[in-house]
């Protein structure tokens, strides 16, 4: 019998590390999945996004807790983060499909540890066989997790890059001074929004109106509405 005295207790005990990426990997595809559907709403507060907003991937939830907490990033990080968030279709994309790769992967090493500790178990035949059970479980867990992470973080760069040559394009930085919203780049509910901090003569633009008749707020209302056509032509 499989589960039997010291065999009993030493599954469980082998399994220990590919039980938990397995429930890890099952949370991060079930969260990824209702943010797929906008019409399901948050029932608490998970991060910094409030109770009642949409879900976001799983990996935004942890991305934006780890540069805030353990990075030292603060509430100010937050705040970025949910900015870009809502304003560059690539960042969120790439959080879906990294999100999706990660869940996959982890449900995928859990079968992957179960096989290959039963299928160890069943055949052996003394203590010198566990110990080569632990290791081979602990060299799966190693190889099969950097290779993981290093296919998430060569994703991560490509989509990254993807996204700065967009945003070059629409000339959005080498701006300073300018904070922009969601609605910068048109891409959301047809407006848009800019605002100047850190002068005597504070300036901004709100839906097209232009409050400031000074060079720069011409040239950035002009780059504004030029993101805000492009963005209706390509929707």
């Amino acid at each position: 019998m499989l589960v039997a005295s010291r065999k009993g207790a030493f599954i469980p005990l082998v399994l220990k590390y590919p039980i938990t990426m397995g429930i890890f990997g099952l949370s991060i595809i079930l969260v990824t999945a209702l943010s797929s559907s906008p019409g399901i709403k948050q029932p608490c507060r998970l991060s910094s996004v409030k109770a009642g907003m949409p879900f976001r991937p799983a990996l935004a939830y942890l991305w934006e807790d780890l540069t805030a907490v353990e990075g030292g990033g603060g509430y100010s990080s937050r705040q970025a983060f949910s900015r870009r968030y809502d304003s560059s279709p690539i960042f969120r994309e790439m959080n879906t499909v990294v999100s999706v790769f990660l869940g996959i992967s982890f449900l995928l090493y859990f079968a992957l540890a179960l096989v290959l500790t039963l299928g160890l178990a069943n055949y052996s035949r003394g203590r010198n066989l566990e110990a080569l059970n632990f290791g081979a479980n602990f060299f799966l867990f190693v190889v099969w997790n950097a290779a993981t992470a290093g296919i998430a973080l060569r994703w991560v760069q490509r989509y990254i890059q993807d996204e700065e040559r967009r945003w070059n394009r629409r000339q959005l930085y080498g701006m300073p001074g300018l904070w922009r919203s969601s609605h910068a780049v048109g891409e959301f509910d047809g407006g848009f929004e800019v605002r100047h901090y850190g002068s005597a003569d504070d300036w901004s633009i709100n839906s097209g109106l232009e409050r400031d008749t000074s060079a720069e707020a011409k040239a950035v209302a002009q780059l504004d509405a030029e993101s805000l056509v492009d963005g209706r032509s390509r929707g």
